[in-house]
């Protein structure tokens, strides 16, 4: 129904400027959609509407006036189309009895649309709470079913092969399995390499956290300076932590402590 509302609209401007390929252009249509949405909701509650957008197309202006029959008149082939699904829904389902009809939605407050919900639910009397809006009213039941399938253990998936799995796309972001830190080591203490995986280790920055998408860039500065003048080492160990993966530990780099300007006096310190 927007589209057709689009529609409209970019054939008035293109009659009224001369200009035509509004719709080709995707700034344009980002604009002319979100004012057809815009008046949906207008004239779900009003009989006219404006659609206004500011340098739509060419520097140009648009704006178009419509009303509701102009409007219900545009919407005439998607009206007759959901009606023709609901009908084949409900036959092909067995669907009889019909306690609540909830209609969410903008244009569900058109007239149009009301009349076509009591026409195919004509004993339905139950719209739902005044108090509570339709739309908050959907997830709300959508959140007390799932609570309540967690409650009677109907969450488990039985057969796993029934449900739909899309198609893996070559497209697909991968994400980095594991929090990726890098931590600094005393390469100058001698002790045992269980000693260095725990004790010696002084501290670990974080690169790429678990779940980042992957490929990944980081840059971060460590500071080396504290860690360096609490002991008599000559050179620092850069070590890669894994966590999530078993907290594996590899030797990366050795950063000799008299290159970064930390001198002998400073280290004794």
């Amino acid at each position: 129904m927007t589209f057709a509302l689009m529609q409209h609209c970019a054939a008035m401007f293109e009659r009224k400027t001369r200009c035509p390929g509004i719709l080709d252009s995707k700034k344009a249509v980002s604009k002319l959609q979100t004012a057809c949405e815009s008046a949906f909701k207008t004239l779900s509650r009003a009989s006219t509407a404006t659609i206004m957008c500011d340098g739509v197309y060419e520097g140009m202006d648009l704006n178009v006036s419509i009303s509701r029959p102009r409007l219900e008149m545009l919407c005439s082939s998607s009206i007759k189309e959901a009606r023709a699904f609901i009908t084949d829904f409900c036959s092909s389902n067995d669907v009889v009895d019909v306690d609540v009809v909830l209609a969410a939605g903008n244009v569900c407050e058109m007239p149009a649309i009301k009349s076509l919900i009591s026409s195919l639910f004509p004993n339905v009397n139950n719209r739902g709470n005044a108090s509570i809006a339709v739309d908050e009213a959907v997830v709300i039941g959508c959140a007390m079913h799932a609570s309540w399938m967690m409650q009677n253990g109907m969450h488990k998936v039985q057969n796993p092969k029934s449900c739909y799995a899309p198609p893996v796309s070559e497209d697909v972001t991968q994400l980095c399995p594991f929090d990726l830190s890098v931590a600094y080591d005393n390469v100058g203490e001698s002790s045992s390499s269980s000693d260095k995986n725990s004790s010696s280790l002084f501290s670990a920055v974080s690169l790429v956290e678990m779940g980042a998408p992957l490929p990944a860039h980081a840059v971060k500065t460590i500071d080396l300076s504290a860690a360096a003048t609490s002991t008599s080492c000559s050179a620092l160990m850069l070590r890669q932590i894994n966590v999530g993966a078993g907290d594996a530990a590899s030797n990366m780099t050795a950063v000799d402590l008299a290159r970064i300007g930390i001198t002998e006096e400073q280290r004794s310190k």
